[in-house]
């Protein structure tokens, strides 16, 4: 794979993720200033699993 078409496919990726990020975290519940560590944490880890499983899905998509 050439390089430009590299940088072209992982910039693609960036600016998904982002797009996606920001869509799940539209969904994700308000943020509490009473919540546990723990829910803190999981909240977190639940917004990184959405966005990698969505971004897996399209990336064969993406990278063709």
């Amino acid at each position: 794979m050439a390089t430009a078409r590299a940088v072209q496919i992982s910039v693609t990726h960036l600016a998904f993720g982002i797009a996606v990020g920001s869509v799940l975290e539209a969904f994700m519940p308000a943020h509490s200033a009473s919540a546990s560590d723990a829910v803190t944490a999981f909240e977190a880890f639940v917004q990184v699993a959405l966005n990698g499983v969505l971004l897996s899905q399209v990336g064969a998509q993406l990278g063709a």
